[in-house]
């Protein structure tokens, strides 16, 4: 109304005689008063949609902040706890060194009280059997050995420790009157110590064997190969062949009558192993090794540490 009357008083002063318009200029008027009308609702609506548009916005800036808030602490939390954690682990990682370590010189003291005992037999057979005793408890050193000086403390590269335990052997074996040579054909491949110390042992078994028995003339071409294979058909499969005199009649890894063979067949068995024995030309050994053997007794070992734990 303060708007209509307002534009009568323009009007009066912008014409002389509004009179002379009257029906205009009421409709004009109206018009103007209309517009201001509508637009004095729609800023009403507006002030009023903004006013909760902004308590709208303001209760999500206050959830989203506590939120947020808590996330911070939960952020905090794990963080807290991974320094835990981490540390922790540094100080078992640091025990396991020292333990494999320990486990190692230990082996090796013993290896060296062997080793006297041995030059001391005067009874050449018992001799033979400290030596071959001293081999074993060795080749299980040198395990401990890798594993504390690898990144990995619980596993190995089985063809890099092949290679170190077959020179090993025939550094003790070798003579100026007889020089085996050896083929190693390894892929690489990490095993933990609980895979690794059987075949270990079993390679250790059969090499002396070779070394010891295959080659009684002794000539240049002597040969043992040991091949390393993975991956095929979710096995591991193993080879050591000699071109040797081969295996005497009553040998047989099935009725073993000799501590070796008989440890080899227990590691085998541990295993679920398979073996073949050719002796067609020389005498050749490939064990079969299926992968999921050895996922099992690693879940059984789990199974058995956590129930010691309880």
């Amino acid at each position: 109304m303060k708007l209509h009357n307002l534009l009568k008083r323009q009007l009066k002063k912008t014409i002389d005689d509004p009179g002379e318009y009257p029906e205009e200029v009421g409709e004009l008027v109206d018009k103007v008063n209309q517009a201001y009308h509508d637009f004095d609702e729609d800023r009403h609506l507006l002030e009023r949609s903004l006013e909760i548009t902004s308590k709208e916005m303001v209760d999500r800036y206050k959830k989203i902040r506590g939120e947020n808030e808590k996330l911070i602490t939960i952020q905090q939390e794990l963080q807290d706890k991974e320094k835990r954690l981490q540390s922790s682990l540094r100080e078992k990682e640091a025990l396991l060194v020292e333990v494999h370590h320990r486990v190692k010189n230990n082996l090796a003291a013993i290896t060296g009280l062997l080793f006297l005992q041995m030059e001391m037999e005067s009874n050449e057979q018992l001799a033979t059997k400290l030596a071959e005793a001293q081999q074993r408890i060795q080749s299980m050193a040198m395990i401990h050995e890798m594993l504390y000086k690898s990144d990995s403390l619980s596993s190995i590269r089985i063809d890099k420790y092949l290679k170190l335990l077959v020179e090993s052997l025939v550094d003790s074996y070798n003579t100026e009157e007889q020089q085996v040579n050896i083929e190693i054909q390894a892929k690489s491949l990490m095993l933990d110590i609980e895979t690794a110390m059987p075949i270990a042992l079993i390679v250790n078994e059969l090499v002396t064997n070779s070394l010891k028995y295959a080659f009684p003339d002794g000539n240049k071409d002597d040969k043992i190969t040991i091949k390393l294979l993975n991956g095929s058909n979710k096995k591991i499969r193993f080879i050591i062949a000699d071109n040797g005199i081969g295996l005497a009649d009553d040998v047989s890894l099935n009725n073993p009558d000799t501590v070796g063979f008989l440890l080899i067949q227990t590691f085998l068995n541990q295993l679920d192993g398979t073996v073949d024995v050719d002796t067609s030309e020389g005498t050749s050994f490939t064990f079969t090794i299926p992968f999921s053997a050895l996922l099992k007794k690693r879940k059984s070992d789990a199974l058995d540490l956590l129930s010691r734990a309880g």
